[in-house]
């Protein structure tokens, strides 16, 4: 085992919109969907981002594959999104404490609100807090649902500047060397 970040996430945040945005922060082409309807509803769905069940060992578990070249200038980055993270019903996941997935996990924690600890071997649990951002739960009527694309739809990677500045928080280097 290495040093892992911890993203706690919402409860109401579900595995395809946590991949889209995680997929969108870390570069992934945004890709805008119609509906079968005459309202003129979108979606938004980050490109060649995956979801997949974990398995047999880890069914609490599904996996978020990147399958780009991402930000970093790394290909093929993967993390697992737990649906049983806390006992509160919060969803959560923990990659390398890296410049690239710190800087990810922050604009996840500022999308949706949560918690980010950049460090799971130190005494500190809660490095960066963001209330939860309640107007993307309950997405029970179109407004509030079309709202909430074109919130995605707004996103921008993660810049270089962005990982640059999480450098000093992280386990290991850009190059996912330890320090």
């Amino acid at each position: 085992m290495g040093v892992g970040a911890r993203i706690t996430l919402p409860g109401f945040v579900c595995l395809r919109d946590a991949a889209d945005v995680l997929g969108i922060l870390a570069g992934a082409v945004q890709e805008r969907g119609t509906l079968n309807n005459t309202d003129g509803a979108w979606y938004v769905h980050a490109a060649d981002v995956e979801t997949k069940p974990s398995g047999d060992t880890l069914p609490e578990c599904a996996r978020i594959h990147l399958n780009f070249t991402a930000v970093d200038g790394h290909d093929k980055h993967f993390v697992l999104y737990h649906f049983e993270w806390g006992h509160d019903g919060t969803r959560g996941l923990m990659p390398r404490s890296t410049p690239f997935w710190l800087a990810v996990g922050k604009g996840l924690v500022d999308f949706f609100g949560g918690q980010l600890d950049y460090n799971d071997c130190d005494d500190e649990d809660v490095d960066y807090e963001v209330p939860a951002q309640i107007q993307y739960a309950n997405l029970d009527s179109d407004a509030r649902w079309q709202r909430f694309q074109e919130a995605k739809w707004a996103l921008k990677p993660v810049s270089r500047e962005d990982m640059d500045a999480m450098a000093a928080h992280a386990a290991y280097t850009l190059s996912g060397e330890w320090r």
